[in-house]
Protein backbone atom coordinates (compact mmCIF):
# COMPACT_ATOMS: atom_id res chain seq x y z
CA UNK A 1 0.00 0.00 0.00
CA UNK A 2 1.69 3.22 1.10
CA UNK A 3 4.49 4.22 3.41
CA UNK A 4 5.92 7.59 4.38
CA UNK A 5 8.91 8.78 6.30
CA UNK A 6 9.65 12.38 7.21
CA UNK A 7 13.24 13.29 6.53
CA UNK A 8 13.37 16.95 7.53
CA UNK A 9 11.39 20.21 7.49
CA UNK A 10 11.40 20.46 3.68
CA UNK A 11 11.35 16.82 2.58
CA UNK A 12 9.13 13.80 3.23
CA UNK A 13 9.51 10.51 1.42
CA UNK A 14 6.41 8.63 0.25
CA UNK A 15 6.37 5.24 -1.39
CA UNK A 16 3.44 3.19 -2.57
CA UNK A 17 2.34 -0.15 -3.85
CA UNK A 18 -0.79 -2.04 -4.79
CA UNK A 19 -3.41 -3.14 -2.31
CA UNK A 20 -6.92 -4.52 -2.39
CA UNK A 21 -8.05 -1.93 0.15
CA UNK A 22 -9.37 0.55 -2.45
CA UNK A 23 -7.94 3.58 -0.68
CA UNK A 24 -7.29 6.51 -3.01
CA UNK A 25 -3.79 7.94 -2.94
CA UNK A 26 -5.28 11.37 -2.19
CA UNK A 27 -6.76 10.11 1.09
CA UNK A 28 -3.40 8.75 2.16
CA UNK A 29 -1.52 11.90 1.19
CA UNK A 30 -3.98 14.19 2.99
CA UNK A 31 -3.74 12.02 6.10
CA UNK A 32 0.07 12.11 5.96
CA UNK A 33 0.17 15.88 5.47
CA UNK A 34 -1.95 16.40 8.60
CA UNK A 35 0.26 13.98 10.49
CA UNK A 36 3.44 15.76 9.34
CA UNK A 37 2.07 19.18 10.33
CA UNK A 38 1.40 17.90 13.84
CA UNK A 39 4.87 16.32 13.91
CA UNK A 40 6.30 19.74 13.03
CA UNK A 41 4.58 21.31 16.02
CA UNK A 42 5.53 18.44 18.29
CA UNK A 43 9.14 18.22 17.13
CA UNK A 44 9.62 21.99 17.33
CA UNK A 45 10.18 22.34 13.59
CA UNK A 46 11.81 18.97 12.99
CA UNK A 47 9.58 16.27 11.53
CA UNK A 48 11.97 13.42 12.15
CA UNK A 49 12.57 14.19 15.84
CA UNK A 50 9.58 12.19 17.17
CA UNK A 51 8.33 10.38 14.07
CA UNK A 52 8.86 6.88 15.50
CA UNK A 53 7.94 7.69 19.10
CA UNK A 54 4.55 9.35 18.54
CA UNK A 55 2.55 6.66 16.65
CA UNK A 56 0.91 3.95 18.70
CA UNK A 57 1.11 0.31 17.69
CA UNK A 58 -2.59 -0.46 18.09
CA UNK A 59 -4.80 0.10 15.06
CA UNK A 60 -7.59 2.42 16.21
CA UNK A 61 -8.40 4.32 13.03
CA UNK A 62 -6.38 7.19 14.49
CA UNK A 63 -4.23 9.60 12.53
CA UNK A 64 -1.23 8.34 14.51
CA UNK A 65 -1.63 4.59 13.94
CA UNK A 66 1.77 3.14 13.11
CA UNK A 67 0.32 0.89 10.35
CA UNK A 68 3.21 -1.56 10.32
CA UNK A 69 1.17 -3.95 8.21
CA UNK A 70 0.00 -2.73 4.82
CA UNK A 71 -3.56 -3.97 5.27
CA UNK A 72 -4.06 -1.79 8.36
CA UNK A 73 -3.55 1.50 6.48
CA UNK A 74 -7.17 1.25 5.37
CA UNK A 75 -8.39 1.89 8.93
CA UNK A 76 -6.66 5.25 9.20
CA UNK A 77 -7.42 6.40 5.64
CA UNK A 78 -11.19 5.94 5.63
CA UNK A 79 -12.82 8.30 8.14
CA UNK A 80 -9.69 8.76 10.25
CA UNK A 81 -9.98 10.24 13.73
CA UNK A 82 -7.72 11.35 16.53
CA UNK A 83 -8.03 9.00 19.51
CA UNK A 84 -8.47 10.28 23.07
CA UNK A 85 -4.87 9.47 24.01
CA UNK A 86 -3.55 11.52 21.09
CA UNK A 87 -5.98 14.40 21.77
CA UNK A 88 -4.63 14.55 25.32
CA UNK A 89 -1.08 14.69 23.95
CA UNK A 90 -2.04 17.40 21.43
CA UNK A 91 -3.54 19.60 24.15
CA UNK A 92 -0.07 19.87 25.69
CA UNK A 93 1.45 21.24 22.46
CA UNK A 94 1.62 24.95 21.60
CA UNK A 95 -0.96 24.65 18.82
CA UNK A 96 -3.01 27.56 17.45
CA UNK A 97 -6.50 28.07 18.91
CA UNK A 98 -9.02 25.57 17.51
CA UNK A 99 -6.32 23.58 15.68
CA UNK A 100 -7.31 20.18 17.07
CA UNK A 101 -11.02 20.80 16.40
CA UNK A 102 -10.27 21.93 12.83
CA UNK A 103 -8.11 18.88 12.16
CA UNK A 104 -10.85 16.60 13.55
CA UNK A 105 -13.45 18.24 11.27
CA UNK A 106 -11.19 17.98 8.24
CA UNK A 107 -10.34 14.35 8.97
CA UNK A 108 -14.07 13.53 9.09
CA UNK A 109 -14.30 14.63 5.45
CA UNK A 110 -11.75 12.04 4.29
CA UNK A 111 -13.82 9.17 2.90
CA UNK A 112 -13.67 6.54 0.25
CA UNK A 113 -15.26 7.45 -3.09
CA UNK A 114 -18.97 6.62 -3.43
CA UNK A 115 -18.29 3.63 -5.69
CA UNK A 116 -16.10 1.94 -3.07
CA UNK A 117 -18.59 2.76 -0.29
CA UNK A 118 -21.36 1.03 -2.28
CA UNK A 119 -19.08 -1.89 -3.07
CA UNK A 120 -18.31 -2.30 0.63
CA UNK A 121 -22.02 -2.29 1.53
CA UNK A 122 -22.75 -4.91 -1.12
CA UNK A 123 -19.99 -7.12 0.22
CA UNK A 124 -21.17 -6.83 3.82
CA UNK A 125 -24.90 -7.33 3.01
CA UNK A 126 -25.12 -9.53 -0.09
CA UNK A 127 -28.69 -10.80 0.53
CA UNK A 128 -30.13 -7.32 1.05
CA UNK A 129 -28.22 -6.11 -2.01
CA UNK A 130 -29.65 -8.95 -4.09
CA UNK A 131 -33.19 -8.22 -2.89
CA UNK A 132 -32.83 -4.50 -3.62
CA UNK A 133 -31.44 -5.22 -7.09
CA UNK A 134 -34.34 -7.61 -7.80
CA UNK A 135 -36.97 -5.10 -6.67
CA UNK A 136 -35.30 -2.35 -8.68
CA UNK A 137 -35.24 -4.57 -11.80
CA UNK A 138 -38.95 -5.42 -11.46
CA UNK A 139 -39.93 -1.77 -10.92
CA UNK A 140 -37.79 -0.71 -13.88
CA UNK A 141 -39.43 -3.39 -16.05
CA UNK A 142 -42.95 -2.23 -15.06
CA UNK A 143 -42.07 1.41 -15.81
CA UNK A 144 -40.57 0.41 -19.16
CA UNK A 145 -43.75 -1.55 -20.01
CA UNK A 146 -45.94 1.48 -19.20
CA UNK A 147 -43.76 3.74 -21.34
CA UNK A 148 -43.86 1.24 -24.22
CA UNK A 149 -47.66 0.98 -24.07
CA UNK A 150 -47.99 4.77 -23.90
CA UNK A 151 -45.72 5.27 -26.91
CA UNK A 152 -47.50 2.50 -28.85
CA UNK A 153 -50.78 4.49 -28.88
Amino acid sequence: MFYHFGLNFHLALFSGGRSRANIPLENYLIRCIYEMVIFLYEGEGQVDKNIHMVPHHETRGCLFDMNVFIDRVVYSCDKPTICDECKTRLRKLPLPDGFTENITKELARIRKPLYFQIEERVKTNPIISLLLASVFAIVLNVIASFIYEWLKR
